[in-house]
């Protein structure tokens, strides 16, 4: 059993929220497995962690604070982390269950799309490669605990590619 989990419960929590929303007796596909797959997080009772880019950080303000604020930019290129806003079912759901998020910058980023190809062989745009590195952040706090980073999304684009890999 994992006691932290990384990455992905961001996703799921907003797929379910989004399965539920667009039809709550038949959810759609990814709001099914995306449920079940919160739900697994809660019955293992694994600490759920998720990362977000420090230019586009909305989210991570609205989540520490006491009320929710809109990012004025989403200057990030992890585009699928790059927000400005929150939306209500989700951001209730995530709230109240996740246990914290890490904050990441573009270099951490991007040295998080060059640990993912270095040590899994597989090519990971910033928001899929995130969970990686924002593990390697705290890897003194997670020293000697079982962690699951779930890598999603491969679509980065040549040039951007290019620039990580030979900065």
């Amino acid at each position: 059993m994992a006691e932290y989990l990384f990455g992905f419960a961001f996703l799921a929590y907003a797929a379910a929220a989004v399965g539920y929303a667009v039809d709550a007796r038949r959810p759609g596909t990814a709001g099914r497995v995306a449920t079940w797959g919160v739900r697994l997080g809660w019955l293992l009772q694994t600490a759920l962690l998720v990362e977000e880019a420090a230019r586009a950080d909305a989210f991570a303000r609205s989540w520490k604070g006491s009320t929710r604020v809109v990012g004025d930019k989403a200057d990030t290129f992890a585009e699928g982390m790059a927000t400005r806003v929150t939306f209500d079912l989700p951001f209730g759901i995530l709230k109240r269950e996740l246990d914290d998020i890490v904050t990441l910058s573009e270099d951490e980023l991007a040295e998080g799309v060059r640990l993912a190809l270095r040590t899994t062989h597989n090519i990971a745009e910033g928001a899929g490669a995130a969970s990686l590195i924002a593990a390697m952040k705290l890897r003194d706090r997670l020293a000697g605990q079982r962690v699951v980073c779930v890598m999603s999304g491969g679509n980065i684009d040549r040039a951007t590619l290019k620039r990580i890999l030979t900065d």
